[in-house]
């Protein structure tokens, strides 16, 4: 007798004792004429199809320290502009750290501490603006220092020390690249 027993492609497969079905390699039942799909197997080999997670933070969100260095993060942005002219959709919305509410509740709980503490008559709106941007002007001070610091240091002693190597009879290829960079 040759008849078609349903069968699970994946290996499962209900208890059929028919001469015409055998072991894979795999130790799955696959008959001897064709496998048929049972949707009545009690495992079936379906993946869910995972829903891809759009991420919608603002590029500079998603940079890393050196990204956000060296303004890498806002590259497809300025080749964008610079293949034809940029639309408002094409501009990303500003960094919850940036936005005007989450500064604004800032100011107005520090306005509201200093109120409470020095009154209304001692309280300095400079001090409250100062308190909240500490963060970002003790930031922007280290790398200006390291900056300026930098120039400093590369005018006087590195070009001083690189017209002295391009006059050496036998220049050292390392020393001329540290040098350099």
């Amino acid at each position: 007798m040759n008849s078609t027993k349903p069968m699970c492609l994946n290996g499962n497969v209900n208890q059929n004792n028919d001469n015409n079905s055998r072991r894979d390699s795999h130790g799955s039942y696959q008959e001897a004429t064709h496998a048929v799909y049972n949707p009545t197997c009690t495992k079936i080999n379906s993946r869910k199809k995972r829903k891809r997670k759009t991420d919608t933070r603002p590029p500079i969100d998603k940079a890393s320290w050196l990204s956000i260095l060296t303004f890498s993060w806002v590259t497809p942005l300025f080749i964008k502009g610079w293949k034809g002219t940029l639309k408002t959709e094409d501009l990303t919305v500003a960094s919850y750290k940036e936005s005007c509410k989450m500064n604004s509740h800032r100011l107005e709980t520090r306005w509201a501490h200093l109120l409470t503490k020095h009154g209304s008559t001692d309280a300095s709106l400079f001090s409250a603006l100062l308190y909240i941007m500490r963060s970002d002007l003790i930031y922007s001070t280290i790398a200006m220092t390291i900056g300026f610091s930098t120039n400093i240091v590369s005018s006087t002693i590195v070009i001083v020390r690189l017209i002295a190597f391009t006059q050496l009879s036998e220049p050292d290829f390392i020393y001329g690249s540290l040098l350099v960079v």
